[in-house]
């Protein structure tokens, strides 16, 4: 999980894009995030009104679906204090990933999957709905997994 330390130089307030709090820019250090996600709506509002450009910030994320980067707290050294999500912001998005994200990716991972497999005809169709199908279990599984040893690992240290 990454633990991201360092002075806050970038950090444009929270933005809501399809029920979901959305960083623009965040810069810490040398690293930027663009279109960073909160995973709820209180941590980006903490986050916001608590951390100012120039404060020494450690933000910890995880990897949403490998190519975002979900905001799941932050500490400011100075004090030591620890804002996570909250228990319920960890069981919804687990239930997310777990149960609702594999049905959801399913449809286009399937509908991909069944058009690449057309290329070997009717038993590539079917065995390319099966590679989409396991695609989507298995990417919204691993994100499950990637946001949960985020949230131990935030959490023990």
């Amino acid at each position: 999980m990454p633990k991201i330390c360092g002075e806050l130089r970038q950090l444009q307030g929270p933005r809501k894009e399809g029920g979901r709090s959305i960083f623009p820019l965040v810069q810490v250090g040398d690293t930027t995030y663009q279109k960073m996600i909160a995973v709820n709506s209180t941590l980006a509002d903490e986050l916001a009104s608590n951390v100012s450009v120039g404060d020494q910030v450690c933000l910890y994320v995880y990897g949403h679906l490998l190519h975002r980067k979900g905001l799941i707290g932050f500490r400011k050294p100075a004090t030591g204090q620890l804002t996570a999500m909250p228990g319920k912001a960890l069981f919804a998005g687990l239930f997310w990933f777990v149960v609702i994200s594999p049905v959801v990716v399913a449809i286009p991972a399937g509908i991909i999957g069944m058009l690449v497999g057309m290329l070997g005809g009717q038993r590539g169709t079917a065995f390319g709905l099966l590679m989409g199908l396991f695609y989507a279990v298995g990417m919204s599984w691993f994100t499950a997994y990637r946001f949960y040893q985020a949230n131990q690992e935030m959490r023990a240290g």
